[in-house]
């Protein structure tokens, strides 16, 4: 049975939602993560193995980006991680939507106005550009047993980070998003776009940050 650590691609879905926590101004926004029963590079993701461990994704770290370093990718608490990808957000309330996983990612807009990468952030939900993200979670990957739909069956899922992307094209394709490529620590990563055509929203004016 291989380890391995997965990025499942999917989009930030709206409506914002803009509270205050402890004195911060933070905003929430609702993404959705993984679908029940779903096969991407061959590897099929039960509801099963979901619904074990999707409650690990609360207090997850969401990154810019899938954090590396010396081109091996880290997991994101480590603190060049934190330090290189922070913007002060994370995730929580990962909850059941019918047959798929959503979370609520939080970002601390005060916090992330004081790096560099937090201002990208902020600017590109001022100006209503999508945001998409990629959950990275590690697991098990077993064959799958002969006339299954998948070649592949993954296992004893371990929620790492939903990043979030600023610097990948919106407008990829199932087969562009799709790679394959191995850590120099041998650990296998696998690069997956999901594709809910039906999920993508236009962000509006309404969506600026001081709304």
């Amino acid at each position: 049975m291989n380890k391995a650590l997965v990025h499942a691609r999917s989009n930030a879905v709206g409506p914002i939602r803009h509270e205050v926590r402890n004195g911060h101004n933070v905003m929430i926004v609702p993404s959705y993560v993984i679908k029940d029963d779903t096969v991407l590079n061959g590897i099929f993701y039960g509801k099963d193995e979901i619904d074990k461990s999707f409650e690990g994704l609360n207090g997850t770290h969401a990154p810019l980006g899938h954090p590396q370093k010396d081109g091996m990718f880290l997991n994101a608490a480590d603190p060049v991680a934190v330090a290189e990808n922070g913007v002060f957000a994370f995730n929580e309330n990962a909850r059941r939507v019918d047959d798929r996983i959503a979370i609520d990612v939080v970002i601390y807009k005060d916090r992330a106005a004081e790096n560099a990468n937090g201002q990208r952030l902020l600017e590109a939900i001022n100006k209503g550009e999508p945001i998409h993200t990629s959950t990275g979670l590690y697991m098990n990957i077993e064959d799958a047993p002969e006339g299954h739909a998948a070649e592949k069956i993954g296992r004893n899922f371990v929620w790492d980070h939903n990043a979030l992307l600023l610097d990948e094209p919106g407008a990829i394709t199932p087969d562009e998003g799709v790679g394959l490529l191995v850590n120099k620590s041998g650990l296998t990563v696998i690069n997956s776009r999901i594709d809910w055509a039906e999920d993508d929203l236009a962000w509006a004016a309404e969506h600026l940050l001081d709304s």
